[in-house]
């Protein structure tokens, strides 16, 4: 049981063709060469790649990003990557 676990809750508009990326942590801790966090890119990748059609070229680019970044498709944690496009 965790105690210390704070919850927010927030509304959001969404809009035709949004995509909703739902990943597990690893992708956030996976480490490049130097030692930096995939974490601390992720903004810069995600708004790099904001001009893809379609979630599965979305999900398919931040995948060959982070093994880019990583260089390793082998990683420490599980990588699990969820992308929903908006109708």
């Amino acid at each position: 049981v965790y105690s210390n676990i704070v919850i927010e809750e927030k509304t959001i508009q969404l809009e035709p063709d949004d995509i909703i990326l739902l990943y597990t942590d690893g992708l956030l801790e996976t480490k490049n060469q130097q030692g930096i966090m995939f974490e601390e890119v992720l903004d810069k990748i995600l708004i790099k790649n904001s001009h893809l059609e379609g979630v599965v070229a979305f999900i398919e680019t931040l995948y060959k990003d982070l093994v880019s970044y990583s260089g390793t498709d082998e990683f420490d944690d599980d990588v699990c990557l969820i992308g929903l496009h908006i109708d």
